[in-house]
């Protein structure tokens, strides 16, 4: 089996794990508080170690980058740790770095969030900005759902 493989087997059971921390926070509409989650991670979690990551002044492109960050911090520590798996039912163990970032995107931008946003015309300066994540990571979400490119106009 070569490693896309896995990533595609392994990424239903990522957006399965996105939306079950959504849910278990009570996430039911944009923006998805990331800094929240990571500050008070599951139960099993113990602190967040924000050192991890790496610190991106918001600007210009990469506005809303510590959010990503964040994201793939929380899908780094969750994919490890034995508890969360149990409660949550699901073992992503074998996550990529790819995956890791897939996981926040679909974190931080869930499909049907994504959807609605773009059905209202949108560009994606505007999603972007509701959704609060940088538009070069919002262009590769719309990718993967399959969806039009909104006009910058």
């Amino acid at each position: 089996m070569n490693p896309e493989d896995v990533t595609e087997a392994i990424r239903p059971n990522l957006t399965y794990l996105a939306n079950a921390l959504l849910q278990y926070y009570n996430v039911t509409r944009p923006p998805t508080p990331i800094e929240q989650m990571v500050e008070k991670p599951p139960p099993g979690l113990g602190k967040l170690d924000l050192d991890k990551i790496s610190n991106i002044t918001e600007h210009g492109m990469y506005n809303y980058a510590p959010r990503l960050a964040m994201a793939r911090l929380l899908c780094r520590e969750v994919t490890r740790n034995e508890t969360v798996k149990e409660r949550f039912g699901v073992d992503v163990s074998n996550a990529s770095y790819a995956d890791v970032k897939f996981f926040a995107r679909c974190l931080l931008m869930p499909s049907r969030w994504v959807y609605e946003l773009s059905r209202k015309g949108l560009s994606i300066e505007q999603i972007s900005t509701h959704l609060k994540v940088p538009s070069y990571a919002l262009v590769t979400r719309l990718v993967e759902l399959g969806l039009i490119l909104p006009s910058e106009e």
